[in-house]
């Protein structure tokens, strides 16, 4: 394995990630319990019509940018904040897959998208979490091979619940992550919409006490983790 444009390490998630896909952690917090890797079932495979949730329908920038200015606001506001980290989902693996279906089908992948989930209760929003779910996988999607693997996979590890959406694609080496980085500052207001999603996931995990983590090795792809408390 080629490192010699890998991303350096800044942070104690090494445990969580392949052999030699070395972390950023773009949150100043970090988390560190081993998660192993097992193997996960794909889209469309049992009776979806059981699951009662829909398939997330696309999200406009208004809808993210009216998200965000609540979730800044609750920063600032306790009242508020207490508000949001009263808000409980269970990572239900049938009902985030169907969730997310209209996404991978957008981008004609739902065979290579496999899912990997504990049953866990985590201190967010149901409706938080897609989101969230959402914006990552779509990177994902979108900057791996057409016929590449992405897999989403949630672990309890300790007092805290880690989600990792990893890809086989390009991957980025330092100079790429410098221009991504900055996307991951919580800023306001915001200045731009490039790097909304990703912005958003950052600012999603902060206000639910949790952590935002992104790994890549050039030419080997990305691993994003998101840490959350339990409940």
């Amino acid at each position: 394995m080629n490192q010699a444009n890998a991303v350096e390490n800044t942070s104690d998630l090494r445990s969580h990630l392949e052999p030699g896909r070395p972390e950023r952690n773009l949150s100043g917090v970090a988390t560190g319990h081993a998660a192993t890797a097992k193997p996960g079932h794909l889209i469309g495979q049992g009776n979806e019509s059981l699951v009662p949730e829909q398939p997330l329908p696309p999200i406009s920038r208004e809808e993210k940018k009216a998200l965000y200015d609540s979730l800044l606001q609750a920063l600032g506001t306790p009242a508020k904040l207490n508000e949001f980290q009263a808000r409980r989902c269970a990572m239900w693996q049938p009902a985030i897959e169907k969730a997310l279906s209209g996404l991978t089908s957008r981008f004609n992948r739902c065979p290579h998208v496999v899912f990997d989930l504990e049953l866990a209760t985590v201190r967010i929003s149901f409706d938080e979490m897609k989101i969230l779910l959402n914006e990552l996988l779509e990177n994902a999607l979108a900057y791996s091979f057409p016929d590449s693997r992405v897999v989403v996979q949630g672990r309890v590890e300790g007092t805290g619940y880690l989600i990792c959406v990893s890809d086989e694609g390009h991957g980025m080496d330092s100079e790429t992550y410098e221009h991504v980085a900055p996307y991951a500052e919580i800023k306001a207001p915001l200045e731009d919409e490039d790097g909304l999603g990703l912005q958003l996931c950052k600012l999603i995990a902060e206000v639910h006490s949790g952590a935002l983590t992104i790994a890549s090795t050039p030419g080997e792809g990305t691993t994003a983790m998101v840490v959350f408390p339990l409940d």
